[in-house]
């Protein structure tokens, strides 16, 4: 188990939760990167305050960068994922943890103020309906349309919705909705499509194998002569 005094810790300070908790190693393991994830998960639930991994949280996926690996669970409640409730583990090569961010949301808070009936939830069908006519207002409806049940978490304040995504042109845009379970209200909406002009380098297939050197570290973007080679 992780010692919090022996570590750096970021602490939500309204549930006391530690948000992000770093500067440590834990001894090398063995097994994939989820399974490392999930025992030192189980053994540390306590000192992170979540509840029990197999029921409460789904797995994602693992992310793997040239040094690590960042494995990713999601938090539900009743079966309903939460938006923005994520855990993930950070594990280095030698299959040791040294970080984990905690955005997950304390139980009791959703006792508290989730409503769990649900015979009053607007249909997917009706939802779909909604999506469509706002489509229409941002443009012409280029793709299908997705939709996911989800709990929308903002500064402790819960509601049951509908996640729903779809793609328009004319502006060419890509769009995530959240709309309210029972009214119907579209209260959040985003177009996630980024633009830019402009023109930059790019490494293939990485600089590791095209240097032949296992000894690059991250710098934070910052450049280095050690790559002019590449620029030609």
């Amino acid at each position: 188990m992780i010692d919090l005094k022996k570590s750096s810790v970021r602490w939500d300070r309204e549930n006391y939760v530690p948000r992000k908790i770093y500067g440590f190693d834990t001894k090398p393991q063995k097994g994939t990167p989820r399974q490392i994830a999930e025992r030192f998960l189980r053994e540390n639930s306590g000192v992170l305050k979540i509840g029990n991994l197999r029921k409460e949280f789904t797995y994602d996926k693992t992310a793997e960068s040239l040094a690590t690996y960042t494995v990713l669970y999601q938090q539900h409640f009743e079966g309903t994922p939460i938006h923005g409730a994520w855990l993930a583990v950070h594990i280095d090569q030698k299959g040791r943890v040294f970080m984990v961010k905690n955005d997950t949301v304390p139980v009791f808070k959703l006792e508290k103020k989730i409503k769990t009936k649900k015979a009053a939830f607007l249909s997917a069908v009706k939802i779909v309906e909604i999506a469509k006519k706002k489509a229409r207002e941002y443009g012409e409806l280029d793709t299908g349309i997705t939709k996911e049940k989800m709990i929308y978490a903002l500064k402790g304040n819960f509601r049951n919705a509908w996640k729903v995504k779809f793609g328009t042109l004319n502006p060419a845009a890509s769009w995530i909705l959240f709309i309210d379970a029972v009214t119907g209200h579209v209260f959040d909406e985003r177009n996630v499509l980024r633009k830019i002009d402009g023109k930059g380098l790019v490494f293939r297939p990485n600089p590791v194998v095209t240097l032949d050197r296992d000894d690059l570290l991250d710098q934070k973007d910052k450049d280095r002569e050690v790559f002019s080679p590449l620029n030609s």
